[in-house]
């Protein structure tokens, strides 16, 4: 695969839109000892040497081995249709490992194979990717780690948020989020980046809804001509008075239909809380 292949699958136009690929979720690579009784269907990570490597093809490929861990424990671990691993599996190799484990097998089914100098298992986080098909995760994760490395990359990305509010929350350069979105030494430097992005997020928000409330309030409409004794014999006749937060929304929205304000008001409250007797009001 090519770098211009993987920005067509992605959809992706430049290194803004490659960065924003974020990890659909982060894999807690942290190493306990591993001993019995074992946990059926549990994840396990394990740090240790690969002994007694095999392999054979029946109906799929299947390749066995055993786990010698760390900790002393020597557990033994399947691979089913993953034939690549014999091309970077060895017997006396050191890896990680993650891996299930099933009681009715008396064996731990391997997920993936992780190298012990990798980044992901020198830090004990993972971020893991939602990827089109024929996109390999080493593959993305090299053209990250490619763009991330070079500083020059820092001035080709816009930073949405004012530095004005960067300073205000404490907001890290965006450039710098990135890294710590894509390549995080822990969780607390994970959440640190992705509270940048959550912060530009809500900031657009924020910023078009006002937009539109403002254009909104541009636009002249009838001022409506209300019978408000009519009003006030309806609440009246109601089985019950209306609470301090009813009748607020109930002169709001009154105030709206006789402005020259178009009028752009959400009604919301718990269930129960008398929101359909305003409404009736208000009509």
């Amino acid at each position: 695969m090519t770098e211009r292949e993987l920005y067509t699958l992605l959809d992706a136009s430049n290194i803004h839109d490659i960065l924003r690929h974020f990890p659909s979720r982060y894999e807690d690579l942290a190493v306990a000892p591993v001993s019995a009784p074992y946990v059926d269907s549990k994840i396990y990570f394990v740090k240790g040497t690969i002994k007694n490597l095999s392999s054979f093809s029946r109906n799929g490929s299947f390749i066995h081995f055993y786990m010698h861990s760390f900790s002393g424990e020597v557990i033994p671990c399947v691979i089913y249709n993953q034939p690549f691993y014999m091309n970077v599996l060895s017997s006396d190799c050191e890896k990680l490992i993650v891996a299930y484990y099933k009681e009715n097998r008396k064996s731990f089914i391997v997920s993936s194979v992780i190298s012990l100098d990798s980044y992901a298992a020198q830090t004990g986080i993972k971020p893991c990717y939602s990827l089109p098909k024929g996109v390999s995760p080493s593959f993305f994760t090299n053209c990250l780690k490619k763009i991330l490395s070079n500083e020059n990359n820092r001035t080709k990305l816009f930073d949405k948020v004012p530095e004005k509010y960067k300073n205000k929350y404490k907001l890290i350069d965006a450039f710098d989020a990135y890294k710590m979105i894509h390549f995080p030494k822990d969780h607390v430097q994970k959440n640190e980046g992705l509270r940048v992005f959550k912060y530009q997020e809500a900031l657009a928000y924020v910023s078009k809804a006002m937009i539109l409330k403002k254009e909104n309030e541009k636009r002249k409409k009838i001022v409506l001509d209300i019978d408000v004794q009519k009003g006030k014999e309806f609440i009246s006749s109601l089985p019950f008075k209306l609470t301090e937060g009813q009748r607020k929304a109930v002169n709001q929205i009154y105030k709206d239909m006789v402005s020259k304000k178009a009028m752009y008001r959400l009604l919301q409250g718990d269930v129960g809380s008398g929101k359909t007797a305003v409404a009736f009001i208000s009509l």
